[in-house]
């Protein structure tokens, strides 16, 4: 028992608690978990983007016909400039929101040597909202509704026809004039609009064989395809540039490790240096404490002339 104890004293204060290891390394990875979410926060606003690809609109249109007549094929499949269309509400809609406007044209042509010229086109524009589509719907209509001339050949509306399946077509028919290089024929048109998107079929044939059928079912097919790809589509795509996203996840991953380990590892860097230092303090004091004891044994020694010879040693 200490004297303090016997006597009733204050007794030693007691060393305070340190918090535990475990909290320390949580801590640490909440620091590392933190600037890396402050990494992915700034690749998402400043790295990536947003490019407008019109080649899209080719997942909007059917890519095979519905008949034999023509070839399996497509003769041509065009993605047509927004800003080059004659109405200006299209334009103005490409300028506004270019990532939800577009123009598709597909084509197809009977096969060589067939008694009968086929010609079997699909036109899909695509708008932002459904009452531009229904503009747009309208136009078309009013175009092909009246009787007109178009590179020496007159187009006259003899008919109209319904398509099954499909609310809101309509269906056409017009009759072509001869010329001196092609025969009369006949043309089959449906509009429709499904949604955002206004459609229009023709199919185009150099005698008299009615094609509203295979019209139809184009246009019913297109309208299917439409109705399960237009929700949520859009021509913009993210743009993730390979070198900038690289320099951000190496900045990333690097701020992270130095959140883990730089604060702990600099406070014991400091506390190491500062513990070589009080070494090297105290290792001098221990230096100097010694030569000032050398000195004083040697002030308070006789001098050499003063001193005694020592005794000779008394043999028996």
């Amino acid at each position: 028992m200490t004297a303090a104890e016997r006597t009733g004293g204050p007794r030693p204060a007691e060393e305070p608690e340190t918090a535990r290891p475990g909290w320390a390394l949580r801590w640490r990875l909440a620091r590392g978990a933190l600037v890396l979410v402050v990494g992915g926060v700034c690749w998402a606003l400043f790295v990536t983007g947003q490019q407008v690809r019109t080649g899209r609109m080719a997942a909007l249109v059917v890519h095979r016909p519905p008949t034999t007549a023509v070839r399996a094929r497509p003769a041509t499949a065009t993605v047509l400039p927004v800003s080059g269309s004659t109405l200006a509400v299209v334009r103005r809609a490409g300028r506004a929101d270019p990532a939800h406007s577009g123009i598709e044209e597909i084509g197809w042509t009977s096969p060589a040597g067939a008694r009968t010229s086929v010609d079997l086109g699909l036109l899909v524009q695509l708008l932002p909202r459904a009452s531009l589509a229904r503009q747009v719907l309208q136009h078309v209509r009013r175009q092909y509704a009246s009787s007109r001339a178009v590179g020496g050949v007159t187009y006259t509306v003899v008919g109209h026809f319904a398509v099954p399946g499909l609310p809101g077509a309509q269906g056409l028919v017009d009759r072509l004039s001869a010329t001196s290089s092609t025969p009369p024929g006949r043309a089959d048109i449906v509009t429709f609009q499904v949604g955002q998107a206004a459609a229009l079929v023709l199919l185009q044939t150099s005698g008299t064989q009615p094609g509203k059928a295979t019209a139809a079912r184009l246009a019913t097919e297109e309208a299917q395809l439409l109705r399960r790809r237009l929700p949520g589509f859009t021509l913009a795509v993210p743009n993730r540039p390979l070198g900038p996203s690289l320099a951000d996840g190496v900045a990333s991953v690097v701020g992270a490790g130095v959140a883990v380990v730089g604060p702990e590892g600099l406070g014991s860097w400091r506390r190491r240096r500062r513990a070589r230092r009080e070494a090297r303090r105290l290792a001098a004091l221990a230096r100097e404490r010694q030569a000032r004891g050398r000195r004083a044994v040697q002030r308070h020694q006789p001098a050499s002339w003063r001193r005694r010879p020592p005794r000779p040693s008394r043999r028996r």
